[in-house]
């Protein structure tokens, strides 16, 4: 009697091969899912600090400001000694489309992209929410700056708000 032929079967291969797309199937998929994961945290962690270092200057800025020219939920300009020189500089706080703005004289610039929502609010001497419009002496009654900043990257989004007290307007 003949020995058989030692080997593998058409059917043993096509198993093998099945196996084979099945395993780097589910191991293309989690290594997917990783990628997405890790993209997703960086897109946060990007946007986080863009609005971290805009609010921190925010700050920074307000709490210099000696006086009020406009006080609105989502814009404010303010007189401010930043540089030192003994005279104010008039700086503004905007949202333009997408780009939280900084403005003083001729120069602007863009603090954040990727910019939802900001919003201002103010309290007086008394820790009073102060109700809008804001006008005129009501101006020179602002202590408290609270600024709440919103972004958004695709799915991703941050929120991130501060309050500043200003510098003693007029006691």
């Amino acid at each position: 009697m003949p020995e058989p032929k030692k080997g593998i079967t058409l059917i043993e291969l096509i198993i093998v091969i099945i196996l084979f797309i099945l395993l780097s199937g589910f191991f293309l998929w989690t290594f997917s899912v990783g990628l997405k994961m890790w993209d997703s945290g960086r897109r946060r962690a990007e946007i986080r600090q863009s609005g971290a270092l805009a609010i921190e200057r925010m700050v920074r800025e307000l709490s210099q400001a000696s006086s009020f020219t406009i006080a609105q939920a989502e814009q404010v300009k303010f007189d401010a000694d930043l540089d030192n020189d003994g005279s104010d500089e008039t700086v503004t706080l905007s949202i333009s489309g997408s780009e939280l703005m900084w403005e003083a004289g001729a120069a602007e610039m863009v603090l954040a992209s990727s910019v939802q929502n900001l919003a201002f609010s103010y309290r007086d001497l008394n820790n009073t929410a102060m109700a809008f419009p804001i006008t005129g002496n009501e101006r020179d009654d602002i202590r408290v700056v609270i600024i709440a900043l919103t972004l958004s990257d695709e799915d991703e989004t941050v929120i991130l708000s501060s309050g500043v007290y200003t510098r003693n307007q007029g006691l």
